[in-house]
């Protein structure tokens, strides 16, 4: 599985597109089977010959193998990437900048072991307030999301109904994206 998230700089139109172009970019090189690590370099080269402007774009790139149970993480300037592990959390985190932002890219590679039952979540810097307290609000987003997946079977309305309770905690100032993911079952090797 493919999971990717972009989040273009600003709350604009061309804010979107830009982050809807990084999506696209990444899939077509994905498509000529290009190493993700070489994608993000590629996309990056691309959106920094751009002269008319200074959007960038955020990209949280994942493979999941669910056959091996295996998570690859790929950043270059994206959010914390949460696993949800039963009562622990797992953070898959980066200090890279956006692609298109300064002349040279880096892009940080996690690998995280999956289990059964793991969630994962993935999120734009735009769901958390720059008013209240970073940690305090991480904490309780994560907190809603873990309640509302023990009452809801779908994750589309548990994502939902945590969403409402953290908006009704927080306002949320800048447009956001926040994606939710569970690994159902982990094929064993000798299966």
């Amino acid at each position: 599985e493919v999971l990717m998230l972009s989040d273009g700089m600003g709350t604009s139109y061309r804010a979107k597109r830009e982050s809807e172009r990084v999506i696209q970019m990444m899939k077509d090189c994905l498509s000529y089977e290009m190493s993700p690590e070489t994608a993000m370099h590629t996309v990056h080269y691309i959106l920094s010959l751009k002269n008319e402007s200074d959007l960038y774009a955020t990209l949280d790139f994942a493979l999941v193998d669910l056959k091996r149970g295996e998570l690859w993480c790929w950043k270059a300037g994206g959010m914390t990437t949460y696993i949800l592990r039963g009562s622990d959390m797992i953070k898959l985190e980066s200090n890279a900048a956006p692609i298109g932002f300064m002349k040279n890219v880096s892009v940080e590679t996690t690998y995280e072991q999956l289990q059964a039952d793991d969630a994962i979540v993935m999120v734009s810097d735009g769901v958390f307030s720059t008013q209240e307290n970073w940690q305090k609000q991480e904490q309780l987003l994560l907190q809603y999301i873990r309640h509302s997946m023990k009452k809801h079977e779908q994750l589309n309305m548990a994502l939902y109904e945590a969403m409402v309770q953290y908006e009704q905690r927080f306002t949320i100032e800048d447009d956001c994206t926040v994606m939710l993911f569970s690994v159902k079952s982990i094929v064993k090797e000798w299966s």
